[in-house]
């Protein structure tokens, strides 16, 4: 702030005006005065340290002392004049605050210019004498403390050159000397004040070293059941199952049994033994999906559905498997596998043409059959392993041979048909009707049967 607004302001006091314009003092409440001297605690811990540590936490708790500042400033009942001033140079500073990377000189001096209108205004509230004093030193603190911040700004650097003389401001006009008022009688000590907000969050410490790595640990390699033959040579960290329960070697060379020497260590003991679980639906019973049975279906019946079997999740099942949730899949239907190599185009085996045999073809050899597991094989069937046995030749029958049948009818006695005679005609009598021969045979069983045989006329 100019030495000349400093002498406009303090002149201004000394006539009984503000330093604006309007009434010579400014009313102000007392749950107001103990806002005010809150907000300006609150700032004498958040400016310094927005200063000199500019972190990100410490500029926002700056920022929100200011907006708790401009809220209380928005809401009083000071004067237009006074309330402009202060809107204005608390806007200016918020906004400078919120620049990225800040501009800590510029800060500096918005807040110093926001320390010296505050000062202003105080002098001029109508507050008793010592609570006036107490809200005077706050804020000389701040300033102070606002000043000692700045010092670590930029030092050593190169003087610039002179800047240009500023145009003379306007002479004030000279001001009546008021008259001195009485001194009041002073007032009782006031209510501690409440508690200050809680400061801000210090910056973060630096990482420490890394500590070094530790030893490898143990592993469960190499698990093995306990031997007490081998026990002395088993290493440390060795780790062994007994009676059901894991143990690890704690040194080398154990001696005892795991679960009674020292020289084990146990890492998983074994639990006892379940009770028989309930016995599991099978897949007897399996039906073909039938939507006007499904409603009847019991829960866990096992259905079949386009090649695929299911199980009913729930009894009395909706929808169709495959699509609805109360059908679990249980095996899907496999995919068409490729046509198989079938025994057509059979071919006695042949070295000469060997070669030239298709993987899949099959052969026969002394008797056997075979087929080629790959193109153009080499060796013989039966010794080679290019070819595979599919059908292994017979042995030799040992039977006897049959008896002479007896002489057969022969086609003598051809008579023609005479339905006149016929009911004597005995069995094996060949007539002829029309231009065929006709047979008449009697079974064993009495049915009577007419074979037609077709001979030349």
């Amino acid at each position: 702030m100019s030495e000349d607004r400093k002498r406009v302001n303090i002149k201004a006091f000394l006539e009984g005006r503000s330093f604006r314009a309007g009434s010579p003092f400014i009313p102000i409440t007392a749950s107001e005065v103990e806002q005010f001297e809150s907000i300006l605690h609150s700032l004498a811990v958040t400016i310094p340290a927005a200063i000199s540590q500019p972190t990100s936490v410490n500029i926002l708790a700056l920022q929100n002392g200011l907006r708790q500042l401009l809220t209380f400033v928005n809401n009083s009942g000071f004067r237009a004049g006074v309330k402009a001033e202060l809107q204005a140079v608390l806007e200016l500073t918020i906004a400078g605050s919120e620049v990225v990377p800040v501009a800590l000189i510029n800060l500096a001096g918005n807040l110093q210019n926001l320390l010296d209108d505050l000062l202003n205004m105080t002098l001029l509230l109508e507050v008793p004498p010592a609570e006036k004093d107490k809200l005077v030193g706050l804020i000389r603190s701040i300033s102070v403390s606002l000043s000692r911040a700045t010092t670590t700004f930029g030092t050593g650097g190169i003087t610039g050159p002179a800047g240009p003389p500023g145009v003379p401001g306007v002479p004030g006009v000279p001001g009546v000397p008021g008259v001195p008022g009485v001194p009041g009688v002073k007032g009782p000590a006031g209510p501690a004040g409440g508690i200050g907000p809680v400061g801000p969050v210090g910056p973060v410490g630096p990482q420490g070293a890394q500590g070094p790595a530790g030893a490898p640990g143990v592993g469960l390699n190499n698990i093995t059941a306990f031997d007490p033959a081998l026990g002395p040579t088993y290493a440390q960290g060795q780790v062994v199952s007994y009676n059901g329960s894991l143990y690890v070697a704690n040194v080398d060379g154990p001696t005892g049994t795991p679960g009674s020497s020292p020289d084990y260590t146990l890492l998983l003991e074994g639990g006892t033994a379940g009770a028989t679980g309930a016995t599991g639906a099978g897949l007897t019973g399996a039906l073909a999906f039938d939507p006007a049975q499904a409603p009847s279906y019991p829960a866990g019946q096992v259905i079949t559905y386009n090649g695929s079997t299911y199980i009913t999740s729930v009894a009395g099942p909706l929808g169709t498997p495959g699509t609805s949730s109360d059908y679990t899949l249980i095996a899907a239907a496999g995919v068409t596998g490729a046509t198989g190599v079938g025994l057509t185009g059979i071919t006695s085996f042949d070295p000469a043409q060997s070669p030239t045999y298709p993987a899949g073809q099959v052969v026969t050899y002394n008797g056997s059959t075979f087929i080629t597991n790959v193109a153009s094989p080499v060796g013989v069937p039966g010794s080679s392993p290019d070819y595979t046995l599919i059908a292994a030749a017979g042995a030799t029958g040992t039977g006897t041979t049959g008896a002479t049948g007896a002489t057969g009818i022969g086609l003598s006695g051809i008579v023609p048909f005479d339905p006149a005679l016929a009911p004597t005609y005995p069995v094996g009598q060949i007539v002829t009707f029309g231009v065929v021969p006709i047979l008449r045979m009697w079974h064993h069983q009495q049915v009577r049967q007419e074979v037609h045989q077709i001979t030349r006329c």
